[in-house]
């Protein structure tokens, strides 16, 4: 079955960029359809962390995205990390 989609604009990739380009051109009320590989939400590690260049520019985004996320219940600090190459001999560091 084909569906034809009646929008302005549509993204193809739901990753940082195409994320944040699709918040922006919302806030300038575009119609926009983001289209990806996956299903979501899902589990993605590296999705986990946020690091201080994220946290800038989450100032610079539209609709003040960044005093939303910090008013979120549901955010944990990191105080350690793990490399392995192997499932077997993990190297643990402390960030505290």
């Amino acid at each position: 079955m084909k569906t034809l989609l009646n929008c302005d604009v549509v993204i193809v990739g739901a990753g940082p960029a195409g994320s944040s380009l699709a918040l922006l051109l919302g806030e300038m009320g575009y119609d926009v359809i983001i289209v990806d590989q996956h299903r979501f939400p899902r589990v993605k590690i590296c999705g986990e962390g946020l690091t201080s260049d994220v946290w800038r520019q989450f100032k610079k985004m539209p609709g003040n995205i960044y005093d939303h996320f910090l008013q979120l219940d549901e955010k944990l600090p990191i105080d350690c990390f793990r490399i392995a190459t192997d499932c077997l001999n993990p190297v643990e560091f402390q960030l505290s």
